[in-house]
């Protein structure tokens, strides 16, 4: 797919968890300001932050050879005074 200039994306979950561990070595620890994009939105009265965090794979992994980039996306969710909205 890479030699044809195409890209594809997916979920990690606890199926894949050497493959989620590697994600997670490669985005690193890193607080909320050290984002590397951050959009703040409203949706249904509800403020909406999403950060973006890029971590560059730094393994080849067998039968991962064309993996190159980590992304972990954090959303998070608030009222109209800036509090979580309530679980209901």
């Amino acid at each position: 797919m890479r030699s044809r200039d195409l890209h594809c994306s997916f979920g990690l979950t606890a199926g894949q968890p050497t493959l989620l561990q590697d994600a997670k070595h490669w985005l690193g620890f890193r607080k909320a300001a050290e984002a590397d994009a951050v959009s703040d939105d409203f949706d249904r009265g509800h403020r909406v932050v999403r950060r973006l965090f890029i971590g560059q794979v730094t393994v080849l992994l067998d039968g991962w050879e064309h993996l190159r980039t980590a992304l972990r996306i954090q959303t998070e969710m608030f009222d109209g005074n800036g509090n979580p909205p309530d679980e209901r």
